[in-house]
């Protein structure tokens, strides 16, 4: 039996040209029985390098799966770990809120219980209150009529301004009508005569006793007049109609800051189209006159969608309706933009 037989051909292996596996094997090679050409046979025996057999590298292969195989149980161990101390905090929380709701539901039904009671107890203090205050009535009625009863007869008695106290109705009605009063039925006027003894006196019901007829004729006359006044007094403002995309903002205020000739309004819409600009409904509802100015500032935003040809549409259909309006139209060019970029062919 040979002394180094070969690990492939089991025949003896001399001392040149072999080499020996550093496997698990250990076992001699002739080089013609492995695959190793001579260049890398030299490097093998100048570097003094490790080399495996056929046999031990799948060996190592499979070892090395299994160590893979091996890692990668105990990293989704570890994770299945972790996930499962997640899931028991998250059921301890569950658990926790479960009981606040169940101690919140019971303390909304207690809530409600005394909001009830409380209710019941307003409810008869109310009616106890209701039934005090009816009493309270009817007592002091009844020592008003008491009082009233008791109080004497007052006859004759001076006042600051020396009238005599009227004791009776008609002598009253006799010291408040004592003007001159007409007589629908005659046309005359009728007089009324007043006994001698009487003193004259300030007759403070004056006004129940003047005729208003004369009165009501003079408020016409005099409402007539300041009508006509105000109406002269009017001067209509000419208007000037902006409609304008963002570029407007605040043109139509600083022209009303700036005089006073005429009205300046402003339909202004940020970011918008030649189409959502020219809205001529709100020319309508201005009721503009042909003196009156349209003013029409758009169309940059729809050059900026490279949609020039839209915005010129728009804008013609928009002068042709304003012919009905006003002949006074103002079509502002496109301002410059300042916000694209380098490559924008705007």
């Amino acid at each position: 039996m040979p002394k180094y037989p070969c690990g492939k051909c089991t025949r003896n292996v001399g001392k040149c040209h072999a080499v020996l596996c550093k496997g698990t094997c250990s076992k001699w090679f002739h080089l013609k029985c492995t695959d190793l050409k001579q260049e890398g046979f030299k490097q093998i025996e100048k570097h003094n390098t490790l080399w495996f057999c056929n046999e031990c590298n799948l060996i190592n292969l499979s070892y090395k799966e299994d160590q893979d195989v091996e890692n990668i149980n105990e990293d989704l161990t570890s994770e299945i770990e972790n996930l499962n101390e997640v899931i028991k905090t998250l059921n301890e929380e569950l658990t926790f809120a479960k009981e606040e709701i169940t101690e919140l539901r019971s303390h909304s039904s207690r809530l409600e219980i005394l909001v009830l009671e409380k209710e019941e107890k307003n409810l008869l203090l109310e009616r106890k209150l209701k039934a005090l205050l009816d009493q309270m009535n009817v007592n002091v009625g009844k020592e008003w009529q008491s009082e009233r009863k008791s109080l004497p007869l007052v006859k004759n008695i001076q006042t600051p301004h020396n009238t005599p106290v009227a004791t009776s109705e008609k002598e009253l009605f006799s010291n408040v009508v004592s003007k001159n009063i007409r007589n629908p039925s005659k046309g005359k006027m009728h007089i009324k005569k007043q006994p001698l003894s009487t003193i004259s006196t300030f007759n403070y019901y004056e006004v129940l006793s003047s005729d208003t007829d004369d009165y009501e004729d003079e408020l016409q006359n005099i409402d007539a007049e300041n009508v006509q006044v105000k109406e002269q007094n009017i001067v209509t403002k000419k208007k000037l109609l902006l409609c304008s995309d963002s570029h407007g903002r605040d043109i139509a205020w600083n022209i009303n800051n700036i005089q006073n000739s005429f009205e300046a309004i402003g339909y202004v819409k940020p970011g918008g189209k030649s189409e959502q600009v020219l809205n001529m409904i709100n020319f309508e509802k201005e009721n503009c006159s042909n003196d009156d100015v349209l003013v029409l500032m758009c169309g940059a935003n729809d050059v900026s969608k490279n949609e020039s040809q839209v915005a010129i549409n728009n804008i013609t259909k928009a002068l042709e309706m304003a012919k009905c309006y006003t002949s006074n139209v103002v079509l502002v060019d496109l301002p410059n933009r300042y916000d694209l970029a380098e490559w924008s062919c705007v």
